[in-house]
This record gives structure tokens, sequence and C-alpha cells, in this order.
């Protein structure tokens, strides 16, 4: 990963941010928050010119880690996970 270390992006995942990423040449943004229910939500959205596009991804558990840890795993970025093409994304932004 470029722009942030694995720490970084797992705490930032974790405690709630907006996240820009770039991967091969397509822009995403993760969004991750804390709700007064309780619930950790995470989303992933293509993004275009100043315009959130596509939604790919939805995720809220009651338990954070399981939530982050979802997200990691899940089949989202051109169906392969988060693990999968860490080595290959660079962080524009957190």
């Amino acid at each position: 990963m470029i722009g942030a270390t694995n720490k970084e992006f797992y705490e930032q995942l974790y405690y709630g941010s907006d996240i820009e990423i770039v991967y091969k040449g397509e822009n995403y943004i993760i969004t991750s928050a804390n709700s007064e229910d309780g619930r950790h939500h995470i989303y992933v959205y293509t993004y275009h010119k100043d315009i959130c596009s596509d939604f790919l991804y939805n995720e809220h558990t009651k338990d954070v880690e399981e939530s982050v840890n979802k997200f990691f795993n899940a089949k989202i970025f051109k169906d392969k996970s988060f693990m999968e093409i860490e080595s290959d994304v660079e962080v524009i932004s957190m």
C-alpha cells in the first residue's frame, strides 16, 4: 500500500473515517462510521469527478472488528478482496 501503513488504514476503518484510494486507475471512497445504535458501518463507492457513482459494498454489524475483517475479505475490487490488492493500492486521503 502506498500512502499509508496497514496499521493506519486499519485504524481509520475501525474508528471511522472517509478514505480515498486508487486501484488500477479506479478511484474508490471507503466510508466507515459508528452509528448511535452501536453498529459499525462500512460503505464502498467508485468515485468519478467529485461524484460517488457506483455503490459496491455495505457492511454493518455490532462488532467493529468483525465489520472491518469482513471488509478486508469481501470481493469488492474487481472480484478481489482488499487483502488481495493491498500491495497495488494507493491511499489518496484519510
